[in-house]
């Protein structure tokens, strides 16, 4: 049975990767959008992986990561192809503890 997060969820979730096999995914990047994401409808970018139908939504510390995995060329379309890691780490967002993902790059 499918659990919630699959049925309502449009992109990937700590959940996600800290379920995945050894709590991490790896997979080369099939695309890199801009997307409105949320109420507010603020643009950011949404990484998709090859083999998940879920999207990464990059926060600004993730950003930073991908960006230098092109050589801080800031085109974003030098990442397709490029095979990175997702795992989850403890963080706070507005003071609350939680899951957050992180990427890195795999060689």
């Amino acid at each position: 049975m499918p659990s919630f997060n699959d049925l309502y969820s449009k992109y990937l979730q700590a959940s996600d990767v800290d379920s995945a096999d050894g709590g991490k995914i790896v997979a080369p990047i099939e695309a890199v959008k801009p997307e409105e994401i949320g109420r507010k409808k603020e643009r950011k970018l949404v990484v998709y992986l090859k083999g998940f139908s879920r999207g990464l939504v990059v926060n600004k510390t993730n950003a930073k990561v991908l960006n230098a995995m092109t050589g801080d060329k800031d085109n974003y379309d030098l990442l397709l192809g490029r095979k990175i890691e997702l795992f989850c780490v403890d963080c706070e967002v507005s003071g609350a503890p939680c899951r957050g993902i992180r990427v890195r790059g795999v060689k």
